[in-house]
């Protein structure tokens, strides 16, 4: 995190920052464990605090009927996305009854550079 300017305590787990390099509010606050971060997209304080409370709620909604409120990198969802399939594919024929494991392995492999930190990742699960 950025140096804080100001911080504002809301509730236990639950507050707003400024930091030096942005003009707007920042809400952070703990949902199932987590700590999640969201902009209030507010320059005055006062407002800010009613923004991040609306953000908040939101978030809670959201983790209620069990949707991610957490951004993935596309490394993290490929990887998930591999993961999936190879739960899938022991035994899974593909329209001609070809054993599909070999030519999903490769696109996804083959569409990610060797020195990608996704290339690595996907390999590593790919191999397992």
């Amino acid at each position: 995190m950025n140096e804080l300017l100001e911080k504002v305590d809301i509730e236990d787990s639950f507050y707003i920052y400024l930091q030096r390099n942005s003009k707007v509010w920042l809400a952070r606050f703990k949902i199932d464990g987590k700590w999640i971060s969201r902009t209030t997209k507010q320059r005055d304080k006062t407002k800010a605090i009613i923004a991040a409370n609306k953000v908040k709620t939101e978030c809670d909604v959201l983790h209620a009927h069990g949707v991610s409120i957490q951004t993935k990198a596309f490394n993290v969802v490929a990887e998930l996305a591999i993961k999936r399939m190879q739960e899938a594919l022991p035994g899974a024929k593909g329209q001609r009854g070809k054993d599909r494991s070999r030519t999903t392995n490769a696109s996804f492999t083959s569409t990610t550079s060797p020195t990608s930190t996704a290339h690595t990742s996907i390999t590593s699960i790919v191999k397992s």
